[in-house]
């Protein structure tokens, strides 16, 4: 079943990037050291360019950085666990997941509004007087 996956082009994303192990797991019903095992010796070449995305990056530059991007495939990894859970979840839990969501909605608009504000700061100490951006 993985190899076929894996064959017909299943591991990618729509934009040709590669899924997480996690969400390769998800999708098939493994863990993702499972996963990631399968890959390294099925798909040896195609593992090189997924790399481990639970190896982290070594001090002194050494080792690979983490991809930006993988911050933003490992949050829809973790909204799509989260959502799953609170399918299985009873009615009271449930609402305290909504109400969870919501908090941390409302920290994410916090936190990009600081974001917008110290660009907007830099960005006008950059110009000069009577300067528009």
């Amino acid at each position: 079943m993985f190899r076929r996956y894996v064959e017909a082009g299943h591991h990618r994303m729509p934009d040709g990037g590669f899924k997480s192990y996690r969400e390769i797991g998800r999708e098939i019903g493994r863990s993702h050291p499972t996963i990631m095992k399968w890959m390294q010796s099925d798909f040896p070449k195609e593992a090189a360019h997924m790399g481990n995305e639970d190896a982290p990056a070594k001090a002194g530059g050494e080792g690979a950085p983490v991809p930006i991007v993988l911050f933003k495939h490992k949050a829809r990894a973790a909204l799509s666990e989260f959502l799953g859970a609170h399918e299985k979840a009873g009615y009271h839990d449930r609402q305290e997941m909504i109400d969870w969501l919501w908090s941390a909605l409302e920290d994410m608009e916090r936190i990009q509004g600081q974001t917008d504000a110290y660009a907007h700061d830099n960005a006008a100490a950059l110009l000069g007087p009577g300067e528009d951006f």
